[in-house]
């Protein structure tokens, strides 16, 4: 009993609280959206509409109703409505809702549908502009997004024309005033007719036509000007060729002329024309066609002429005379004056004039021939060949450098200096000053000799003109005080090398079997070794004996020939020392058999020679 009262209160709970979360459940609000046939989603008296309420997927009925009609005015199970063939009595606020189970959605917001008994109006507009010149062809064009439509077209309240082109176009041929005016147009479709377009103003008004110019440009173009007779705050330039052809545009330009640069035509005839456009409100006007500016190669433009390296130049300078042209296959001719001087095929065309003076100066020009036909003459190139008197030149030692003064005779607004060396190379230069001289700072000379030049150039029109090269600055070390210490010390030097050889004559005529050597080493060697052997040894004789027998161990002969001059017995008394000899003591043991007191006198000056050698080195 008591699982079964149990099992009945458990039921009834769970009843009761699936009751309460479906009271308290809550379904999603729907989105109504309106769909339409039409492409700019205009809703017009004929139409189909699509209604389509969403965010209801797990819906089982909709439901769609109309402000004021207090009833559904549809209920079905899916979510998307169609009323086809609105009226205007279907305009007003559509809402949708849906139900799942026994609970109903909330409404969705209202949308608004509004039927229209009237076509939106067609666009209307004209090329190229609306402002067009007298004679001039326009078209008229409108257009509409509906398809199956027949457009009119009205000038004030006159219909002119009528068809089912769309976009539908109405060309208007050799406009003049009677074609101005205001037209629009409009369309129907399914027996009902479109708003009237905006009006569109045809107006035919003479601009007047530029003025156009052409002169030769740069080698091998052609400068064409075109002018409006007045100023507008935007203008556009066009230029045409003989083809009416549009091959060059300036734009947006805020004065009344431009300038056109193109190449040379290769005809020999052509006609160049322009024309200019101004803005008048929303919409462009433009100008008649200039009269042809007509490029005729009957005469060629002229040659260009110049002079290598100037037109001014020093009497005995060297100078080429160039003419040039853009155009192949040409034959050249030189004038001085009314005189032809030279005529050639060349190209450039140069003539040169060696060792210039007086009768060379005068005004030069040149012309050429192609095809038989002469080309204008060039410019004028005046050669003027005039003495700029040579600068002088001066130098000084500034700061371990040279210093080099170039001046000119007279001041120029702008001179130009060079400097040169002894190959007349140039080495430095100044330009563009202001005064008459300059000052050049270069490294100092490694040469004890050495020339520098100078000279100076002026501007006189377009042409520049050069002095005479200056005259040598010689620049020479000075030497004098140097020289003097040198040749000194070589003067001593000099008496002592004879003061030697004299002596060492002198010893060999007394001693004239000595050995060579034996006269060398005299003369090399240092009397304190002597003496050093002297007290060592004990006697004068014994220590000369020592050392002499040391430098006469180097052969057999030597060991003799010691033997024979100095006494000796044995070869023992030979070998006996270590110690290198002076020659010296040689004199000392040799003078010493003979004449002891004529030895010591050679002994004591000998000294003095050595002692004065040292001194000296």
């Amino acid at each position: 009993m008591d699982l079964v009262m149990y099992f009945i209160l458990s039921t009834v709970c769970c009843s009761l609280v699936i009751a309460q979360n479906n009271a308290y459940e809550k379904l999603r609000k729907p989105t109504l959206e309106i769909e339409t046939d039409d492409p700019n989603d205009v809703i017009m008296n004929g139409s189909t509409v699509h209604f389509n309420c969403r965010n209801s997927s797990a819906a089982q009925r909709f439901y769609w109703t109309k402000k004021g009609n207090n009833d559904s005015i549809a209920d079905q199970r899916t979510p998307e409505f169609t009323i086809r063939n609105v009226k205007p009595s279907d305009s007003g606020l559509y809402s949708c809702h849906y139900r799942k189970n026994s609970k109903y959605s909330e409404h969705s917001d209202p949308v608004y549908l509004y039927v229209k008994d009237i076509f939106p109006p067609p666009t209307i507009t004209a090329e190229p502009h609306s402002i067009i010149q007298p004679g001039q062809d326009v078209t008229i064009i409108c257009t509409s997004p509906y398809l199956n439509i027949i457009f009119t077209l009205f000038k004030g309240d006159d219909k002119i024309k009528e068809n089912g082109n769309n976009p539908f176009t109405y060309v208007i041929h050799n406009a003049y005033k009677q074609h101005a005016g205001q037209y629009y147009c409009r369309y129907k479709k399914s027996g009902m007719e479109s708003h009237f377009s905006d009006p569109l103003m045809i107006d035919v008004k003479a601009l007047p036509r530029p003025s156009i110019t052409w002169e030769n440009y740069k080698e091998g173009q052609l400068k064409i000007s075109c002018m409006a007779p007045q100023n507008n705050t935007r203008m556009w330039f066009q230029l045409f060729n003989e083809s009416k052809d549009v091959i060059d545009e300036i734009k947006a330009v805020k004065q009344n002329q431009v300038d056109f640069i193109i190449p040379y035509p290769e005809q020999s005839y052509s006609n160049y024309y322009c024309m200019y456009r101004i803005q008048m409100g929303g919409n462009f006007a433009d100008s008649l066609i200039s009269d042809a500016a007509v490029i005729m190669e009957d005469i060629f433009p002229p040659p260009t002429i110049t002079a290598e390296p100037h037109s001014i130049i020093q009497p005995g300078q060297d100078v080429t005379i160039i003419c040039t042209s853009p155009y192949p296959n040409i034959v050249f001719s030189l004038f001085k004056g009314d005189d032809k001087i030279k005529e050639n095929d060349n190209n450039p065309f140069t003539y040169v004039i060696h060792k210039a003076d007086k009768q060379h100066a005068g005004q030069y020009s040149c012309r050429y021939n192609k095809s038989g036909m002469e080309s204008h003459f060039s410019d004028p190139l005046m050669i003027d060949v005039k003495v700029l008197p040579r600068p002088s030149v001066t130098w000084e030692k500034y700061k371990g450098q040279l210093k080099i003064n170039c001046k000119a005779s007279e001041n120029n607004t702008r001179m130009w200096f060079q400097l040169f060396n002894d190959s007349k190379d140039v080495i430095a230069e100044i330009k563009d000053v202001k005064e008459n001289q300059v000052y050049f700072t270069i490294p100092y000379p490694e040469q004890s000799y050495l020339n520098y030049y100078c000279m100076y150039r002026i501007r006189r029109g377009g042409n520049f003109a050069d002095s005479l090269i200056s005259d040598a600055a010689i620049i020479m070390e000075d030497y004098t005080r140097q020289n003097i210490i040198r040749l000194f010390l070589s003067t001593i030097v000099l008496i002592l090398l004879t003061a030697i050889i004299v002596k060492h004559f002198k010893w060999r005529s007394y001693h004239p079997n000595l050995p060579v050597h034996w006269t060398k080493l005299a003369v090399e060697s240092d009397y304190t070794k002597f003496e050093v052997m002297k007290n060592e040894e004990g006697t004068e004789e014994e220590s000369a004996v020592s050392l002499l027998t040391d430098y006469s161990k180097e052969s057999s002969h030597d060991k003799e020939d010691a033997k024979e001059v100095m006494g000796l017995k044995d070869d023992a008394s030979v070998e006996k020392c270590s110690i290198q000899t002076p020659a010296t003591t040689v004199y000392a043991v040799i003078e010493k058999k003979k004449d002891q007191e004529e030895q010591n006198t050679l002994i004591q000056e000998e000294a003095s020679v050595e002692a004065q050698v040292i001194s000296a080195s």
